[in-house]
């Protein structure tokens, strides 16, 4: 949020790369590593999860993403915020918006 304009586009992407590939080797046990729905409908067509649970999952973790969202905003002040831009940025600047 804080928009680091140096950074280029290599380090995001290898950061959120290597950060999926290390919270999927530490809770592949626990959790099935079920992040994201394109994860949660890979292990779907793998056989991994029945078709019952596929639809709570893929609420469950829109739902995660919403509220990750909304609390990225709240914890970013209103300078950093209205300065963002990029991505979800260029689309929501305003709260009218958001919904």
């Amino acid at each position: 949020i804080e928009n680091e304009g140096a950074t280029g586009r290599l380090q995001p992407a290898l950061v959120h790369g290597l950060a999926v590939a290390a919270m999927v080797a530490c809770m592949a046990e626990i959790s099935g590593s079920h992040f994201n729905p394109p994860f949660t409908l890979a292990i779907y067509l793998c056989g991994g999860l029945d078709m019952n649970m596929v639809f709570p999952y893929l609420a469950c973790q829109l739902l995660g993403g919403v509220l990750g969202a909304a609390m990225a905003k709240a914890m970013t002040s209103k300078e950093s915020f209205a300065k963002a831009h990029g991505a979800a940025f260029d689309v929501l600047q305003s709260n009218d918006a958001l919904g």
